[in-house]
């Protein structure tokens, strides 16, 4: 036995012996395992995918905390597994008993120097609520109405265990059946760990939050709540409390109040992901308040997802692309995204992705969903070989997540009308900042190309006052070429310089902006007649 079955012996036989109870002895019998197991007694199993995903969900939250996280993970990548399992994994709670008081007054004196009625008024010793990795007190701190978030005891020490458990695994299987290796077990369960880890670490939350308070400061309907830095550490976090109704508690509300209020929610995560270039990566109803019919709350931000430029314009892309029905270019997007295979069918994959995209744009604009869309074009990409990365899905997720929140508060709500007049600003505001790119970053970028060519220029001047620059020149009948050389030359500059102006031209027709000649923005109108000037002495040139 190895010095890991050693140390982690009594859990290791605990995950394997609950796993074979629930269907998975055939597979753990082809594994090399540490110790001696009898599968006479394993579960027999349904051949349905159905009730495998069933087992699958019963074994993970049997198994505590972590695998109900790592299966939680897991019900956002639709890209890995069948839509079976994605449904019976999103039904994954965290069912956790509370804490005694004791053991989490304990934690917070360790963690601040004093017991709770000590630092905090009105400190409750119920929770509020309580999960599997920390359980929430209400208190006052200063007068101020605030919630306490407490790690558990002990609970770091029970993930890194089940993590490292995880990853043995992976590896076993990895190694050993040779149908699991595209799905990079091992990749799967160091990325899992990465992200429980931060999840233990409550000083990443409350950067996350400041951050999101940031982002969030020009939005009025957003409350994020305010972070008590001098009560807060790697274990206790002390928030602002803000009180609210969960997004299936508004029934009451009036169908124009809940309208504003969808519309808000998709606003929220739009704003996230098109502007702040981060998003909530958890983003389920629970972690989603309505304050005073009027107001989002958010909270939770244990797992932050983070958006660079090319995920951001790729997912303009696609919106855009299923916004005015161009299904090839959805195809080419996807296919640009992802990791085909080299013997991808490119017109096959295409015509798949049209007549799916077809046949749910043909539906009611109130009944079309984005988490069924995606469900069906993750099936689309398995079944062509193509491979999506990790940080796309949890991209892709979170705004079908997002959709599937706004339509909680109003299902009536028709999609892509919605949708539409974002991306249309979106899209806008692309052209604006690549107008000003290329006259910002063009411009400069010339500017340092001239001041090196006036270096040299420079240099060579300096050589040939102090009488160190030689030449040598000889050609025999090239004059006639070089003067035919020198007209092309000029008429491919002015050519260029046409293509320039008529670009130039158009970027700037696009942002319409006062002056106006002839209906147009006059430097627009003007770039144009330049143009049409050039072309016409060029046409002349040429005829000669």
């Amino acid at each position: 036995m190895t010095v890991f079955a050693l140390r982690h012996a009594r859990r290791l036989q605990t995950v394997i012996a609950t796993l074979v109870s629930h269907g998975y002895g055939p597979l753990l019998e082809r594994l090399p395992l540490p110790f001696r197991l009898s599968f006479r007694k394993a579960k027999k199993m349904d051949d349905s995918r159905a009730d495998l995903a069933v087992q699958t969900r019963q074994a993970l939250e049997q198994l505590g905390p972590t695998f109900v996280k790592i299966g939680q993970i897991l019900s956002t990548r639709v890209d890995l597994l069948p839509t079976e399992f994605i449904t019976e994994l999103e039904k994954l709670r965290e069912r956790a008993g509370w804490v005694a008081y004791e053991e989490v007054a304990q934690v917070v004196e360790e963690e601040l120097g004093a017991a709770p009625e000590e630092i905090f008024e009105d400190f409750s010793r119920e929770p509020l609520a309580s999960g599997s990795v920390a359980q929430v007190h209400s208190a006052t701190y200063g007068g101020d109405p605030v919630a306490v978030k407490i790690q558990r005891p002990h609970i770091a020490r029970v993930i890194r265990q089940d993590i490292e458990i995880v990853g043995f695994l992976s590896r076993l299987i990895h190694g050993h059946i040779p149908e699991s290796r595209p799905y990079r077990l091992p990749d799967l369960a160091r990325n899992f760990g990465r992200t429980l880890q931060k999840e233990l670490d409550f000083s990443r939350e409350a950067d996350s939050i400041r951050l999101f308070a940031r982002g969030f400061a020009g939005q009025d309907y957003v409350l994020i709540p305010r972070v008590y830095s001098e009560v807060s550490t790697r274990r206790v976090l002390t928030m602002s409390r803000i009180e609210g109704r969960r997004l299936d508690e508004l029934d009451h509300l009036s169908g124009e109040t809940r309208r504003r209020l969808a519309s808000r929610a998709l606003d929220m995560s739009m704003h996230q992901v098109m502007d702040m270039g981060i998003f909530h990566a958890d983003p389920h109803t629970g972690n989603v308040l309505v304050v005073d019919e009027e107001y989002l709350a958010l909270f939770d931000f244990g797992n932050i997802g983070v958006v660079d430029d090319e995920s951001r314009e790729d997912l303009t892309d696609l919106l855009a692309g299923v916004i005015t029905r161009d299904y090839s270019f959805v195809a080419e997007v996807l296919a640009d995204i992802g990791q085909p295979r080299e013997d991808l069918d490119v017109r096959e994959f295409r015509r798949d992705v049209m007549e799916l995209f077809e046949y749910n744009y043909d539906k009611e604009l109130d009944q079309l969903s984005l988490g069924h869309l995606l469900l069906q074009t993750m099936a689309v990409l398995r079944r062509h070989g193509i491979g999506m990365p990790s940080g796309y899905m949890a991209l892709l997720r979170a705004v079908a997540v997002a959709e599937s929140s706004a339509r909680k508060i109003y299902p009536e709500m028709q999609l892509l009308a919605e949708i539409r007049p974002r991306i249309q600003s979106v899209m806008g505001r692309r052209r604006r900042a690549d107008f000003d790119q290329f006259w910002i970053t063009g411009v400069r970028r010339w500017n340092r190309r001239l001041g090196h060519w006036g270096q040299k220029i420079a240099s060579l001047v300096d050589r040939a006052e102090g009488g160190d620059l030689s030449m040598r020149f000889r050609h025999v009948g090239l004059s006639s070429f070089l003067a035919g050389l020198d007209r092309i030359a000029q008429k491919i500059i002015i050519g260029l310089l046409i293509a320039a102006l008529i670009i130039g031209g158009s970027l700037i027709i696009q942002i319409d902006r006062a002056p106006y000649l002839f209906g147009y923005p006059a430097l627009g109108a003007i770039t144009f007649l330049v143009a049409g000037v050039l072309g016409m002495v060029l046409l002349i040139g040429w005829r000669r």
